[in-house]
């Protein structure tokens, strides 16, 4: 959870400073797909592993949307959060490096989830 956080902590914090109003919503909407991706990978491997259907598309459906609430109610509906991290992170050590970080393991999410929807067809 730590590292969603700080997902989530980064993400807002590069909105801001392009002075956007909706940052922590642009944070939960790009950590609640990255979370979404996450467990679809885990699902295709699985399906191609095993050569059988595990979820249809509504059940992605359901599953993104179910992962958008519980991420609206963690990081928007908590007014204090951000503040929260802001102060728990704000001292962090290497900054720039963190940063990178993050952006190569969001990239990297995209193109795991792009690959293998293009290899499992």
């Amino acid at each position: 959870m730590k590292m969603f956080d700080y997902v989530f902590y980064r993400v807002c914090k590069a909105y801001e400073k392009a002075k956007s109003k909706s940052a922590e919503m642009a944070a939960m909407a790009i950590l609640s797909l990255t979370q979404a991706s996450i467990i679809l990978i885990l699902i295709i491997l699985f399906e191609t592993a095993e050569k059988k259907k595990v979820i249809d598309k509504i059940e992605v459906v359901i599953l993104y949307s179910v992962i958008i609430v519980l991420n609206y109610m963690r990081y928007i509906y908590n007014e204090s959060f951000y503040s929260d991290i802001s102060q728990k992170f704000r001292d962090e050590k290497s900054p720039f490096v963190k940063g990178l970080l993050v952006f190569i393991f969001i990239i990297t999410i995209l193109f795991l989830v792009i690959g293998l929807a293009i290899y499992s067809g």
